[in-house]
Parts: C-alpha cells; sequence; structure tokens
C-alpha cells in the first residue's frame, strides 16, 4: 500500500512546506510561552523541545510514513523519562503529539479503503468502550471533576490512535513486525541501563545525581528509589523481562537474539526491575512465570520441558548471584529491597491500606450506578489528598467510571485476544514462524495483571503493547492459513 506521492518532488515540496509553516507558527507561540512559563525554565525547557521537534516529527512522517512505529516507541520512553507538560487538567506526553500528528497527515491515507478499516480487529469495541465512557462522564456534568474527566476520555482516545497506528503499519509487512520488535526490546534495555546507571551515580553522590531519589515512606520505613521510576514504570520493565527471559527459554529454531545478548538485556532489565521498588509489578511477574512454566511443562514434550526448567534454574541463579553482588556493595540499596519484600505481605498499613480503602469506595459507589458508572475520574471524590490523583486500579476504575456497559466492552476485547493466542502462539509451529508470540503474551499477561495495583493501562506502552500482540496473532494466522486475494 502506497502512503507517499507519485511525484517526488511535489511530495519533498509538501514536507518542506509543512516543517516550515509549523516551526514558523512554534516561534510564534514560544514568545507568550516565555511570558506565561518565565518562572518555571524546567516547564518552558520543555515545552521549547517539545515545539522544536514538532517540525522533524512532521518531516519524517512525510517523508517514511513507516516509521511511525518507531517514534511512537522512542516518543513512549521519553514520556517515561518525565518528559512531559501539563495544559490545565491534560498531561502532554511525546507520543501523543506523535500519534496526533501521524494522524493528521497520513491517516486519510491509511483509511483510504474498506480494507483498511477490515485491518484493525477490534477497534469497534475499543471505540465503543470510550463512547459508553464520555456518555457517561457527559451525563455527570455536575461532577466537580468533569474536566478532568473529559480529559481521561480524551486520553483514552488517543491511546486507541495510537494501537491503530502501530497495528496498521506492522500488519503489512512480517519483517518490518519483527524489526520493530526487536527495536522495541532494545529502547526497553537502554531506558533500563540508564536508570541502573543513574542509580549508581547517585548512591556515589557525583553530580546532579545525588539528588534523583525520592525517599519513599513504606508500610514498614522507608526506602529509597529513582525519581520518576516506581509502580507504574515496573510494569513495562516487568514486561521485558518476562519477554526476554520467554524468549531465552521457548525459542530455540529462530531466536531473535544471540544467547549472549538475551542474556545481557535481561541482565539490565532486570536489574532495573528491582530498582523500581514496585511490589505490585514483583508479584504479577512472578505469578505469570510460574503459570507459564506450568503450562509449558504441560504442552510441551517431556525432554523438552527438563531443558526449560534446567535453563530457567540457571538464569534465576545468574541473577541472584548478581543482586546479591549488588546488594552487598550498596548497604541502602540492601535495607531498601529488604524492607519492600518484607513488607510485601503488610495490607494493613501504609499506602496498601489507603489504596485498599480507595477501591472499596469505589467498588460500593459503583453499585449505585451499575450500568453506565459516575463518570470519567469522579473516583477522585475519595482521595482527600490529591483530588487529580489516580486510582492505582484502571480496571476498577473503568468500571466505576463506565460502568458495566463500558468494562464490559473493554474487557471483553482483551479477554478474547489473550485467549485466541494461547493456542497458536504456544505451539510447535507458533514458536518457529512467529518466536516473538507467546514471549508478547506472556508480558502481556504480567503486564495485566500488574496493572491492578497501578495505572499501567492508561499508557501508550501498554497499547502499543497490545497493538503488537494483536499483529502476532494475525501475521501467524496468515501464515498458517494464507487469506486470497
Amino acid at each position: 500500500m502506497a502512503l507517499t506521492s507519485s511525484n517526488p518532488q511535489l511530495s519533498k515540496a509538501a514536507d518542506n512546506n509543512a516543517a516550515f509553516l509549523i516551526a514558523a507558527g512554534a516561534a510564534l507561540v514560544l514568545f507568550p510561552l516565555a511570558w506565561i512559563f518565565g518562572d518555571d525554565p524546567i516547564l518552558l525547557a520543555e515545552i521549547t523541545l517539545t515545539l522544536a521537534a514538532i517540525p522533524a516529527v512532521v518531516w519524517i512522517l512525510r517523508s517514511n510514513p513507516a516509521s511511525t512505529p518507531y517514534l511512537l516507541i522512542v516518543a513512549i520512553y521519553l514520556g517515561l523519562l518525565a518528559v512531559k507538560f501539563e495544559f490545565g487538567v491534560v498531561n502532554v506526553r511525546p507520543n501523543m503529539l506523535v500519534a496526533l500528528i501521524a494522524a493528521g497527515l497520513i491517516g486519510p491515507q491509511l483509511f483510504s479503503n474498506s480494507a483498511g478499516l477490515r485491518g484493525l480487529p477490534f477497534l469497534a469495541w475499543f471505540l465503543s468502550a470510550d463512547a459508553v465512557y464520555l456518555f457517561s462522564t457527559l451525563s455527570h456534568r455536575q461532577s466537580p471533576f468533569f474536566s478532568k474527566g473529559i480529559a481521561d476520555c480524551l486520553l483514552f482516545l488517543i491511546n486507541i490512535l495510537q494501537y491503530v497506528l502501530v497495528v496498521r503499519f506492522l500488519l503489512e509487512d512480517a519483517g518490518r513486525f519483527g524489526r520493530v520488535l526487536r527495536f522495541f526490546l532494545y529502547v526497553s534495555t537502554i531506558y533500563a541501563g540508564l536508570n541502573i546507571l543513574a542509580f549508581v551515580l547517585g548512591q556515589a553522590k557525583i553530580g546532579p545525581f545525588g539528588s534523583i531519589f525520592d525517599y519513599v515512606h513504606g508500610d514498614l520505613g522507608y526506602f529509597v528509589r529513582i525519581k520518576n521510576f516506581g509502580t507504574t514504570e515496573g510494569t513495562y520493565v516487568g514486561f521485558t523481562v518476562v519477554v526476554l527471559l520467554s524468549l531465552l527459554l521457548f525459542c530455540r529454531e529462530n531466536p531473535p537474539f544471540t544467547r549472549k545478548r538475551l542474556v545481557l538485556m535481561l541482565m539490565l532489565n532486570g536489574g532495573a526491575f528491582v530498582l523500581t521498588f514496585a511490589r505490585g509489578p514483583w508479584l504479577a511477574v512472578a505469578l505469570t512465570l510460574v503459570m507459564l512454566v506450568a503450562f509449558m511443562l504441560v504442552r510441551l514434550p517431556r525432554r523438552r520441558a527438563v531443558i526449560v526448567v534446567r535453563e530457567l534454574a540457571f538464569v534465576f541463579i545468574v541473577l541472584a548471584v548478581a543482586g546479591g553482588g549488588l546488594l552487598l556493595n550498596s548497604p541502602s540499596l540492601a535495607e531498601s529491597a529488604s524492607e519492600r519484600f518484607t513488607s510485601s505481605s503488610v495490607l494493613e498499613a501504609g499506602t496498601a491500606a489507603a489504596r485498599l480503602e480507595l477501591w472499596e469506595n469505589m467498588w460500593e459507589d459503583w453499585k449505585l450506578a451499575p450500568w453506565f458508572g459516575h463518570g470519567a475520574h469522579d473516583y477522585a471524590k475519595f482521595r482527600d489528598d490529591d483530588p487529580t490523583g489516580i486510582s492505582e486500579n484502571f480496571l476498577l476504575e473503568f468500571l466505576h467510571s463506565a460502568g458495566l456497559v463500558g468494562f464490559s466492552l473493554f474487557c471483553i476485547a482483551i479477554v478474547t485476544i489473550v485467549v485466541r493466542g494461547i493456542g497458536p502462539l504456544s505451539s510447535t509451529e507458533g514458536l518457529r514462524h512467529m518466536p516473538f508470540g507467546l514471549p508478547i503474551l506472556a508480558g502481556f499477561c504480567a503486564m495485566c495483571l500488574s496493572s491492578l495495583t497501578n495505572p499501567g493501562m492508561t499508557g501508550g506502552f501498554f497499547w502499543a503493547v497490545l497493538a503488537l500482540l494483536v499483529c502476532a496473532e494475525r501475521l501467524l494466522a496468515d501464515v498458517r492459513h494464507p487469506r486470497t486475494v
């Protein structure tokens, strides 16, 4: 499917004109922004960099639309590195801007024929869920959080847009799918490595890195972790850990990376995963790995199952030795890790107790409006500390906001995607033709479990992974049962 103009000169001229106009507009907008936000240099710098990057993004998308998934992935990780800014109740992240720009520039070409719409599995389900979400919010205009609720509905729609862009581009080309997956895991590993490096430099109090830590009050005391590297980020790093470990264990005939590279990437992501000090993601990843190994022991031949168990034990021994050495050389890290592991079973104190109380209030309140809920963000009425805060459990939040109707539309789509992939992706044929498929499925399940304790499902990362899982299933189905033209 051609997404570029048949006349290269006209296409190039359009690219240059679009970039020039947006750059000029960005420069004009920058003057009042400098006046308004002049007392906040960090915010001003973020806005300046974002506006400066827009012309480059426009030019890249116009000249090479197939780069859209790569740009989205980079933008998602920039957002995880706290590159963002707020306009009123709207929290703007780089991936949101990339998705909106891509939709404006190449959207009409992507959906110019009926085949484009048919190639977007579950789009109708997600759009219907968001429609119910918005309907319920508009039906509760008297809510003090109405503006924030509308912003949440818009965020949900932009997340669907990111899902659409990734699916639409990757279903065209199985080779591109594999390249994007490798790129995704490489960027994830770089992100993990940067956080480990920052932690080490911060512990050594080198330069400005001594001020990068948050001293968080846990259930049994204080622990230390890097700012903007907590539970939600742990959910996403946990996804990468599960994917890499699954590739190491199950992909032997057609591995996407060498085993040495896989082990190195797994160690970096595993180390960063521990440094999030996020109990929910820790537990979710552990449960996912147990279920994955149990499932494959039943499904694989006995000899292959023994090899899987042996290799898994070896990986955990290597990680335990590496982690033990790190803890011995860093008493403060050892103390923080001990506090978090010890408090994993403590639910009657600290943040765990506050979340449980919030969730109980949301559950009881949902019963008063079970079908269409109370509107987006209305749960904030139960948060005395921060009226713009998060619920820490998106599924319960969506049930409370959109009621059983919206919740069912969303969850049926998610569950169907997962269930449809279990058999084909875990088969011998699936592991051979789609080596990324089962690892993505396992990582996605871990992310869903982990998101029961944080807002991971509201981020572009979740929706990009969901799109990758849908693409893996569809591409494998095309290999097994080629469609006739």
